[in-house]
């Protein structure tokens, strides 16, 4: 029974993992270079550089890199604690009545405004 609770919750961690990595750009932090901070837009056109020890540097990437992972733990942890499930023909409904035709939809008004724009 509790292996069961150990690997719902490390797919849950690894979901997380996955998708802080492959779309919220993991470690980095805006504005967060190898030597430090470096904001380019400040004073006027003059550079302002905040220098900084590159274990610093990596302990606020990893720290990033963790928070990042836990908020998508909670937000996984509270859809799935909120939402009820969906029966196998429900989720068919939803599949192909709503979120197809709304796809579809989605690749005609993209086309449409890259034709237009272009």
């Amino acid at each position: 029974f509790g292996m069961f609770y150990f690997t719902d919750f490390s797919e849950t961690i690894l979901i997380a993992a996955l998708t802080t990595t492959l779309v919220f750009g993991g470690w980095q932090i805006p504005y967060l270079h190898r030597g430090g901070f470096y904001f380019p837009w400040v004073e006027g056109g003059n550079a302002l550089a905040l220098q900084l020890p590159h274990t610093l540097v990596s302990i606020l990437q990893m720290g990033a890199f963790t928070l990042k992972v836990v908020f998508f733990c909670w937000l996984f942890m509270t859809i799935r604690w909120t939402l009820p499930r969906f029966r196998y023909d429900q989720l068919m409904h939803l599949g192909w009545k709503i979120i197809f035709p709304i796809s579809i939809l989605n690749l005609l008004v993209t086309a449409a405004v890259l034709l237009l724009w272009i």
